[in-house]
C-alpha cells in the first residue's frame, strides 16, 4: 500500500469517528439506504459496545492453544458447532499443511488451533492487539498489516466480516465496509488462492450494531471477484429462511464457503 493511499484511509477512518463517534447506537440516518440497499435489507435492533475505548488487548496463551490443538485433532467443535465441523470438512478436502495463512479477526485462539494442526503457519489480524508466547505464531493489528503488507497462500473468515462497519468492535461506521473488505482479501491472496469463509446466511438483515444476516440481496455482492469452489451446510433456500418468534438477530446458518480468488 503506498503512503499516499494509507493517509487517505486514515483520513477517511478519523473523519467517520469525528461524524458518528465510537459505537454509535443508533444507525446514522443519513447512511439507512445504504445500509439497507433501499428497502431490500430489513432491520433489527439488538445493540452492542465492544469497542473498548480505552484500549486493552487479548491474550492468547501458548497453553490455551496447544489444549484447543488436541480438540481440534479430534475434529471436535467449540465455537458454532456445525460451522466448526463444516470448516474440519473444508479443510481435509483443501489441506493447508505448511502454508501461511491468515486469520482476519478474532475472539480467542480456536481457528488459529485448527489450523495450526492442520500443519499451518498462522497469523491473526485483529482490531486489538494480540499477546502470545506461541512460538511462530504472528499477530498484528490492520494497521501494523498496512505498514508492512504481504500476500498469503489462504485466508480463514469464520463469523467476523458480518460485524464490520457496524461500529459493534468500535470500526467506523460504513455500509460498506463488509464488502471493501472482501476486496482487501484479494489484495492479500494471490490468484486461486483459497478462503475460507462463514457468515450468517438468512433473510437480509442488518441487526444494529450486532451484525448482518446475508441473504439474496447482500451475499452475491460479497462474492463478486471470487469463485464459488465447493460450500458445506449450504443450500439457496437459507436465502430466504425466516421463522417468526425466534430470538432478533439469531435466524441464520452459517455455512461454510471456499473461494477461489479470481485474477
Amino acid at each position: 500500500m503506498s503512503n499516499s493511499k494509507r493517509k487517505i484511509e486514515l483520513a477517511s477512518t478519523t473523519a467517520a469517528f469525528e461524524r458518528y463517534g465510537v459505537c454509535p447506537k443508533k444507525m446514522p440516518e443519513e447512511l439507512r439506504n445504504r445500509f439497507l440497499m433501499d428497502g431490500k435489507v430489513h432491520f433489527e435492533e439488538w445493540y452492542i459496545d465492544e469497542s473498548n475505548p480505552t484500549g486493552g488487548h487479548l491474550v492468547f496463551r501458548r497453553k490455551e492453544i496447544e489444549d484447543l490443538k488436541m480438540l481440534a485433532a479430534w475434529r471436535m467443535w467449540r465455537c458454532y458447532e456445525f460451522t466448526d465441523l463444516w470448516l474440519h470438512m473444508a479443510l481435509t478436502d483443501f489441506p493447508i499443511a505448511e502454508k501461511d495463512v491468515v486469520i482476519i479477526g478474532s475472539e480467542g485462539p480456536w481457528f488459529e488451533a485448527v489450523c495450526m494442526e492442520r500443519g499451518a503457519n498462522v497469523t491473526t489480524i485483529e482490531y486489538r492487539r494480540i499477546l502470545t508466547d506461541m512460538p511462530g505464531y504472528v499477530t498484528m493489528t490492520p494497521d501494523e498489516f498496512a505498514l508492512n503488507p504481504r500476500t498469503f497462500d489462504a485466508a480463514v473468515s469464520i463469523s467476523s466480516i458480518e460485524h464490520d462497519g457496524l461500529g459493534r468492535y468500535g470500526d467506523p461506521v460504513n455500509p460498506d465496509a463488509d464488502i471493501e473488505t472482501m476486496r482487501r482479501y484479494k489484495e492479500i491472496l494471490r490468484p486461486g488462492v483459497l478462503l475460507y469463509f462463514s457468515a450468517p446466511v438468512g433473510r437480509d438483515v442488518v441487526v444494529w450494531n450486532a451484525h448482518r444476516i446475508y441473504g439474496r440481496h447482500r451475499l452475491p455482492l460479497m462474492f463478486e471477484g471470487w469463485e464459488l469452489v465447493r460450500t458445506y451446510g449450504f443450500t439457496p433456500e437459507l436465502l430466504d429462511h425466516q421463522t417468526i418468534g425466534q430470538e432478533v438477530g439469531r435466524n441464520y446458518t452459517q455455512p461454510v464457503f471456499v473461494l477461489s480468488n479470481i485474477a
